[in-house]
């Protein structure tokens, strides 16, 4: 397959966009905060895992590209694979690996170990 450009799409840019497709953004923070979204609008918030934060400033939008969040006062934002790789430390291919597995779709990220630098 090829992209806008003419260039080869890769397996991996096929596969990233096959998981963050069949996931709910929402859904995914959610279950990682611990948090139940609340509707404001279009979007949905929570308490940003990543300050001090009590009251609800990480906006998340499913709709957007596939799923958006954002935090007003950190200034972090992003799609899901970046989520995932902030609050849980991952890589890139990790937390493709991890959302994939956990919408039921096979990854084709190279799983590399991790190391420290």
């Amino acid at each position: 397959m090829r992209t806008a450009w003419g260039e080869r799409e890769s397996p991996m840019t096929r596969n990233k966009e096959a998981v963050r497709s069949a996931v709910s953004l929402s859904h995914v923070i959610a279950e990682l905060t611990g948090q139940q979204p609340r509707k404001r609008g279009r979007q949905v918030v929570v308490c940003c895992p990543f300050h001090d934060d009590s009251n609800p400033s990480l906006r998340i939008d499913d709709e957007k590209r596939g799923g958006q969040w954002y935090c007003d006062p950190c200034g972090k934002g992003g799609d899901v694979f970046r989520f995932v790789m902030e609050h849980e430390g991952l890589s890139f291919p990790e937390a493709v690996d991890v959302v994939a597995e956990h919408c039921g779709v096979e990854s084709v990220a190279p799983t590399r170990p991790r190391t420290s630098w």
